[in-house]
């Protein structure tokens, strides 16, 4: 599962950059609570929904099992499954995305991912008998209520 906070703009917009003050202010409040702090770097080569994650060598695809809007969240369910290179070098066009995140790890099942350039938070959560434990985390250092709990 995945969580994108910022600001739905109309029925089917959604804008995940968030202002400079509610960034600011959600950064620093990963930094204060001591989670575990990863810098990222990513190359992701992209076709449709087949990927190459260039630096851990890996193939997948993410199919898009359901998606709902709400004012301050975009809440993605994915179906995410290992593929074969094969699978992924036979499409003929790619786009490739340079991306580097700042990432929290909460526990086992939560990660925290702040794009300084984009201004944006994304949150990764499994999907797993913890899933609403997990989300009332998630309320909790956002101080927001998830409409899914």
């Amino acid at each position: 599962m995945v969580i994108h906070l910022g600001q739905l703009k109309d029925e089917n917009i959604f804008q995940t950059g968030l202002v400079d003050s509610d960034f600011e202010k959600h950064l620093q409040k990963m930094i204060n609570g001591m989670y575990k702090y990863t810098l990222i770097k990513q190359n992701i080569y992209n076709y449709n929904n087949y990927y190459y994650n260039i630096p851990n060598y890996q193939y997948y695809k993410m199919d898009l099992v359901e998606l709902e809007r709400h004012p301050n969240q975009l809440i993605a369910l994915y179906n995410k499954k290992d593929i074969s290179p094969l699978d992924f070098e036979c499409r003929l066009e790619y786009m490739r995305m340079d991306k580097e995140y700042q990432k929290f790890t909460i526990n086992n099942h939560i990660n925290i991912y702040f794009n300084h350039k984009r201004k944006s938070i994304k949150i990764e959560i499994e999907y797993n008998a913890y899933i609403k434990d997990n989300l009332k985390i998630i309320d909790g250092l956002f101080e927001s209520k998830s409409p899914i709990i």
